[in-house]
């Protein structure tokens, strides 16, 4: 019975970094060894930088596109179209742009939408936004009118 209460004994593969770590320690002391693998590490990165990376290879790009735009908005559009239109989905090259009045679809002219797309386009790129479209705030890219 008291054989069953004995530890198991654990059997450890001896490991590249032991070896070094064993080397070290003989060569600067017990001490100055782990210094020594430290000072040889490559260095190390802010975790934003890994998130950031990984999210480019699950998220599409074009919300990555969307997100810097947002981010940017009001130095894009002003302050005063800021607070009455903001970029809300984006299909490939294509920002939709929600806008809170009826009357800000009317008065945005053809001009003044290529002047905004042309600020969007000097922010993130020319290929990455090709074209913009307004649609009344609250609705779905899916349910704007398509032109014939």
């Amino acid at each position: 019975m008291a054989d069953y209460f004995l530890p198991l004994k654990r059997t450890r593969k001896k490991r590249d970094s032991d070896l070094l770590h064993g080397i070290l320690s003989d060569w600067h002391g017990r001490n100055s060894a782990n210094n020594e693998i430290i000072s040889r590490l490559p260095p190390s990165e802010h975790i934003s930088i890994g998130i950031e990376e990984a999210l480019k290879q699950l998220l599409p790009a074009s919300l990555a596109v969307l997100q810097k735009i947002q981010s940017k908005w009001e130095g894009i559009a002003g302050k005063q179209l800021a607070r009455y239109m903001k970029p809300a989905t984006m299909s490939a090259t294509t920002l939709f742009i929600e806008v809170l009045h009826p009357a800000w679809l009317m008065e945005f002219r053809e001009k003044e939408q290529q002047v905004l797309l042309h600020k969007i386009q000097e922010c993130v790129g020319r290929n990455k936004c090709k074209k913009i479209v307004l649609t009344p705030s609250g609705r779905n890219k899916k349910y704007v009118r398509r032109k014939n």
